[in-house]
């Protein structure tokens, strides 16, 4: 019994098996039945969408080819614009060049009108400066001949005033030498007055000078008579002298010892004295 358990049990694990294959075999086969429907679905559904894509690229073509058409006709209508378009460029490019050669041809005018002008003005300004530069030389020339005229004229007043103190130096000359003839007559005959006076002083001098010596040679001799002392000064009479006059006159006492034998010898005793005392005796005078 065991064995026939164990066997059973066998069979049974081999029938389930054997049932799971069969199920496995069916669901293979089920799946490959509803992949084959679903190819056979696919396939008709590919063959529809080819049909619907061959219909749509067929309409797709006749409007591709329509689209051409219509473009073509547009080209041409294009074609036929671009032509109207450039024969109104050409048309306009003509009247453009026509206009242009136009306004270079008044630029032209203008420019020889304008350089006509400028010749013009030119040869204005020119006739204008012409005659400023005559204006001006001739204003110049007044000017310089003023101006001579103006030193001319300064030169003869400068003349005359040199004339003039020339004169007056000559007239100041004059009255100078007027006045230094009078000054050196008046001086010469001052001095000469003076001299006169002072000869006469000194005249007036030497005669008293000489009426002093003849008493002072007489005083003398009748001293050397009485015999006076040996070495004794003698000293003149202050009763003999007369004012503003000096009252001692400077003798010194006989060189020898040999005592005057005469008037001469006295004379030439007192001449020696003179030429000693010469600068204290006209210091003291």
């Amino acid at each position: 019994m065991p064995r026939s358990c164990l066997q059973l049990f066998v069979w049974g694990i081999q029938y389930i098996q054997y049932i799971q294959y069969i199920q496995y075999i069916q669901y293979i086969q089920y799946t490959q039945y509803i992949q084959y429907t679903q190819y056979t679905q696919y396939t008709q559904y590919t063959q529809y969408t080819q049909y619907i894509q061959y219909i749509q690229y067929i309409q797709y073509i006749q409007y591709i080819q329509y689209i051409q058409y219509i473009q073509y006709t547009q080209y041409i209508q294009y074609t036929q614009y671009i032509e109207y378009i450039q024969y109104i460029q050409y048309i306009q490019y003509i009247q453009y060049i026509q206009y242009i050669q136009y306004t270079q041809y008044i630029k032209y005018i203008q420019y020889i009108q304008y350089i006509k002008y400028i010749q013009y003005i030119q040869y204005i300004k020119y006739i204008q400066y012409t005659q400023y530069i005559q204006y001006t030389q001739y204003i110049q020339y007044i000017q310089y001949i003023q101006y001579i005229q103006y030193i001319q004229y300064t030169q003869y007043i400068q003349y005359t005033e040199y004339i003039q103190y020339t004169q007056y130096i000559q007239y100041i000359q004059y009255i100078q030498y007027i006045q230094y003839t009078q000054y050196i007559q008046y001086t010469q005959y001052t001095q000469y007055t003076q001299y006169t006076q002072y000869i006469q002083y000194i005249q007036y001098i030497q005669y008293i000078e000489y009426i002093q010596y003849i008493q002072y040679i007489q005083y003398i001799q009748t001293n050397v008579e009485t015999g006076s002392q040996e070495g004794s000064a003698v000293v003149f009479p202050s009763s003999l002298s007369i004012c503003n006059f000096p009252t001692r006159a400077l003798h010194v006492p006989r060189p020898s010892l040999i005592r005057a034998a005469g008037f001469t010898h006295l004379l030439l005793l007192g001449y020696i004295t003179g030429i000693i005392f010469d600068k204290v005796y006209r210091f003291l005078l």
